[in-house]
């Protein structure tokens, strides 16, 4: 938003959230390599009735949000349709509620996708900025957790690996490398990322810190960065488990069959020596 918005007035923000740039989507995250957001200024009635999906091979999330001037009456029918469009999850997500935030006077409404901010309009810039600081970080933390769930129930599909290694089991030896490497790299993202998300942006001017921040509260995101810190770990101890096994075997398996070799060479051998007594 620039110095000539008429603060009086209700303004929708199409905050689309791209990929750090030199990074393929997905590959790690870098606190001090995120690419800053792009906001959209468009009627209330394009996001009302198209919200936006993150479609682009670039862009990682999208934030539709409703921004509605405090104290005008007249406003009342328009955020009534804004509070029932907020209430309704998109498709894919879990039906949780909404947060309903008031801060210092301030009325924030979120969900993952979409938000409603009624705000004095002398306010609206660092509110806004909050929430979208806010926002982002939660993305990150929702993107990791969504493919921690993920590897967690490949997981249960693979216990075998950790003690009962065949043969047949070599054909996951690939697919079980990756999701080693994956975990490692998902290490380094939560430690990056999780002090971020407890204590909001540091670059925030302060009042957007603090609604940041609590945001945050209100998201439990410590809860869910606890949970997320024993899923990791139980991912990671699984597979680099059974990624030794596998590794283990295939060399035992290789050794044996030089063996196995070594051994018909010499019985060859000592074959031909034998017959050659009697010729």
């Amino acid at each position: 938003m620039n110095a000539e918005t008429d603060l009086s007035r209700p303004v929708a923000l199409r905050v689309r959230f791209p990929a750090a740039s030199g990074l393929p989507s997905g590959s790690r995250f870098d606190r001090h390599a995120l690419a800053p957001p792009i906001i959209e200024e468009l009627a209330t009635t394009a996001v009302l009735d198209a919200p936006a999906t993150a479609a682009a091979d670039n862009v990682l999330g999208v934030l539709d949000v409703i921004v509605l001037p405090s104290g005008q009456a007249e406003l009342l029918p328009l955020q009534r349709t804004v509070e029932a469009w907020i209430a309704q999850p998109s498709a894919g997500e879990h039906a949780s509620a909404p947060i309903d935030l008031v801060f210092r006077g301030d009325r924030i409404c979120w969900r993952p996708d979409r938000a409603m901010v009624i705000v004095a309009g002398t306010r609206r810039e660092e509110v806004v900025a909050g929430l979208v600081g806010f926002a982002r970080n939660e993305l990150e933390l929702r993107r990791l957790e969504s493919e921690t769930s993920e590897k967690l129930n490949a997981a249960a599909g693979d216990v075998d690996l950790t003690h009962a290694v065949v043969r047949a089991s070599l054909s996951r030896q690939a697919r079980v490398n990756a999701i080693t490497v994956w975990a490692a790299q998902a290490r380094i993202r939560f430690t990056l990322l999780e002090p971020t998300v407890a204590n909001g942006a540091a670059a925030l001017p302060p009042p957007s810190l603090r609604l940041a921040r609590e945001l945050a509260v209100q998201s439990e995101v410590m809860e869910r960065l606890r949970v997320l810190d024993d899923q990791l770990e139980v991912v990671a101890d699984l597979y680099e488990l059974a990624n030794d096994r596998l590794t283990e075997y295939s060399y035992f398996l290789r050794e044996y069959r030089l063996e196995r070799w070594i051994l018909l060479a010499l019985v060859a051998e000592l074959a031909f020596s034998i017959v050659g007594l009697f010729v």
